[in-house]
């Protein structure tokens, strides 16, 4: 579980990605989206929010808070997470993500 974040902070979340068979020089060329949805939902089609990769590490992440594609008011959240090629399209539950 992530916690300890406010409603005022504004950082980055980020996540290593591996998907069975596919090079991780692949992996990072295809979109990757983080859903913030209420605990235990599963994410619905509008629930999607575009992240990018790390340069360096190749990890996944999002800027979430104030000014951000990603605001989030307090409360519990299951972080989910997609990576959409033209043959796979892996989702993945990452955490449990708490704004107070």
């Amino acid at each position: 579980m992530i916690q300890g974040l406010t409603t005022l902070s504004r950082e980055y979340l980020v996540t290593p990605v591996t998907v069975r068979g596919v090079d991780a020089s692949l992996l990072t060329t295809l979109p990757v989206e983080f859903a913030f949805v209420a605990e235990d939902a599963q994410p619905a089609g509008g629930d999607w929010i575009a992240g990018d990769w790390e340069p360096v590490t190749n990890n996944a992440r999002i800027l979430i808070g104030p000014s951000t594609s990603a605001v989030l008011g307090a409360g519990t959240y299951s972080v989910w997470l997609r990576v959409t090629g033209a043959i796979i399209e892996p989702v993945r539950k990452l955490d449990t993500l708490v704004i107070g």
